[in-house]
């Protein structure tokens, strides 16, 4: 769960349009609303973290002692990534 960072959440507008229409095909009424939802990055950060682990979890039952391994290295792989591209932004400034 340390690997993910903590995600944004967002806001997703819509506009939503009703039209009634009678039988003649001619528009009787026209009704427009705006609706927001947010998505929380709690839980975009919950659910990446449930996937990689079933992922992991698949490769270490199916490939045995090296799926662990390989998890490890991936993992490893990422932890390298972040911490270069966290040097980096800290030797800019």
């Amino acid at each position: 769960m340390f690997l993910i960072p903590e995600l944004d959440g967002y806001w997703t507008t819509y506009l939503n349009t009703e039209i009634t229409i009678n039988g003649y095909g001619d528009v009787i009424n026209s009704v427009s609303w705006i609706s927001r939802e947010y998505t929380s990055g709690t839980f975009i950060k919950l659910v990446a973290g449930a996937i990689i682990a079933s992922i992991a979890s698949v490769l270490s039952a199916t490939a045995g002692t090296i799926g662990i391994w390989i998890t490890f290295l991936v993992e490893g792989i990422y932890c390298l990534a972040l911490a270069v591209i966290n040097f980096k932004n800290f030797m800019e400034y």
